[in-house]
């Protein structure tokens, strides 16, 4: 079968698909979208909008803007837990901020009246994170960070994969394992409690932190504004990138722990039960977890 016959495939399915939203088969589309676009090609690029209304530039090659365009979000579980955390005038921090699909959400809740500070540290991936705020108008509630947050100030190195890879989103400070991400640059770092007092920041209320193996790093270099502000966290737990540090997903939660906070499930419809960091068990699959001291 031609690519041209999957590409149409896939691009019926996605209209037939479109009223259902989260009932479409995802691993079939994601299927016929590998065959239909097996290299990128720049005139497969074009503004779309999610299903919150945000327009974003987006090519069915990547991975993450392959499943905005098939469910019309990226981790919808994610954006449902946002809509009942966040509130207008929040200050919240989007820790690897990707293209930005997750900052849009958090400016547009918060408002006017709140604050999104966004970190990326892969400069392919923050041209297009710029390209977003600005077409949304939301570069007044957003402020852009190339940094990586880490235990330390200064300057490390970052594995980040190639411009060709289908998936922008596994850059990390600490794994070195991944055959896939075969650039090394160097980046700017701060600690998330230099970066507080240095902007003078006197409250954050939420932070969603996904920065593949280094959010121990961020942990670590937080405690105090964790202690101070007490925000809200969703977390990935990455056992894969976590091993790089010689951490499982139980020494990441038993950190948290220690913060005084208490970790739940994430659930696709809500939160669910209590996990206590020693009967944590998912050691072969990523998940988000919900944190909070209240």
């Amino acid at each position: 079968m031609f690519p041209w016959l999957y590409r149409a495939l896939f691009w019926t399915l996605v209209r037939i698909g479109r009223p259902v939203r989260g009932l479409r088969p995802r691993r079939v589309y994601r299927w016929i979208a590998e065959r239909g676009y097996p290299r990128f090609a720049t005139d497969d690029t074009r503004w779309r909008v999610d299903r919150l209304g945000n327009q974003l530039l987006l090519n069915p090659y990547y991975h993450i803007d392959r499943d905005i365009i098939i469910c019309g979000a990226y981790d919808w579980p994610l954006h449902r837990a946002i809509a009942r955390i966040v509130k207008r005038g929040d200050v919240c921090l989007d820790v690897g901020a990707n293209i930005g699909s997750v900052t849009l959400d958090l400016a547009r809740r918060v408002g006017r009246q709140g604050k999104v500070h966004s970190f990326e540290p892969n400069p392919i991936v923050v041209e297009r994170l710029r390209e977003h705020i600005v077409r949304n108008a939301l570069d007044q509630i957003v402020q852009i960070h190339p940094t990586a947050l880490s235990n330390v100030s200064g300057e490390t190195q970052i594995r980040t994969p190639k411009r060709c890879a289908d998936n922008q989103g596994t850059s990390s400070l600490v794994n070195r394992s991944d055959k896939t991400l075969s650039i090394t640059r160097k980046v700017p770092t701060t600690t998330l409690d230099e970066f507080v007092r240095e902007n003078d920041i006197s409250r954050i209320n939420f932070i969603k932190l996904d920065i593949q193996g280094a959010e121990p790093l961020l942990l670590q270099g937080g405690q105090r504004t964790l202690s101070r502000f007490s925000p809200t966290l969703i977390m990935e737990v990455s056992p894969d990138d976590l091993s790089s540090l010689g951490m499982k997903s139980c020494d990441l939660l038993q950190l948290v722990d220690s913060l005084d906070y208490k970790i739940y499930e994430l659930k696709a419809r809500g939160f669910g039960k209590r996990i206590h960091a020693s009967e944590f068990a998912a050691e072969g699959v990523g998940r988000n977890v919900y944190c909070s001291k209240n």
